[in-house]
C-alpha cells in the first residue's frame, strides 16, 4: 500500500497550476480616491516648499522653520503611501486614509473659522477634498476593491 504516489523514486511529480485570483481592473472610485489623497500630498509639500521659500527669504532667522518644514514634507510622504496603498488594494490603507480625511476636515474648519477672504476659501476647498475623500473610501465598491 503506498500513501503517496508522488513519494516513489524515478516518477515524474507533476504540480498543477495555482489559479491566479487577480482582483480585475480598479474600479473608478478606488482611483478617484488615490486621486484625492495623492492631490493632498502635493498639496501639503507645495506648503512645505512655501514655508521654506517663505523663511529664506525673509531676513530673519526662524529657528522653527526647518522642523516645520521637515514634519510637513514627512506628513506629505505619509499620504503618498498612503496613496500607493489605495492604489495596491491594500485593506490596510483604509484606516490612514480615513484619518488623513480627518485631519483635512479639523485643518479646514480651522481655515474657514479664520480672518481673511482667502483663508475662508482655501478652508472650504479643504473641507470639500476631504469630505469627498471620506465619501470615496467609505463606498462599498472601494471596500471590496481593498482585497489585499
Amino acid at each position: 500500500m503506498d500513501p503517496d504516489p508522488s513519494s516513489r523514486p524515478g516518477e515524474a511529480v507533476t504540480i498543477e497550476p495555482q489559479p491566479t485570483t487577480e482582483p480585475g481592473p480598479r474600479p473608478r472610485l478606488l482611483l478617484a480616491a488615490a486621486v484625492v489623497s495623492a492631490v493632498e500630498a502635493v498639496a501639503v509639500a507645495t506648503y512645505a516648499v512655501t514655508i521654506a521659500i517663505s523663511a529664506a527669504s525673509s531676513g530673519s532667522v526662524i529657528a522653527a522653520a526647518p522642523i516645520e518644514v521637515a514634519v510637513y514634507l514627512l506628513f506629505a510622504a505619509g499620504i503618498a503611501l498612503v496613496t500607493k496603498g489605495v492604489l495596491s488594494r491594500r485593506r490596510i490603507a483604509r484606516a490612514p486614509y480615513v484619518l488623513t480625511q480627518l485631519f483635512g476636515l479639523i485643518s479646514g474648519w480651522t481655515l474657514v473659522s479664520g480672518d481673511g477672504t482667502d483663508v475662508h476659501v482655501y478652508g472650504w476647498l479643504v473641507l470639500v477634498i476631504s469630505l469627498t475623500g471620506l465619501a470615496l473610501v467609505m463606498n462599498r465598491q472601494v471596500g471590496e476593491a481593498l482585497t489585499r
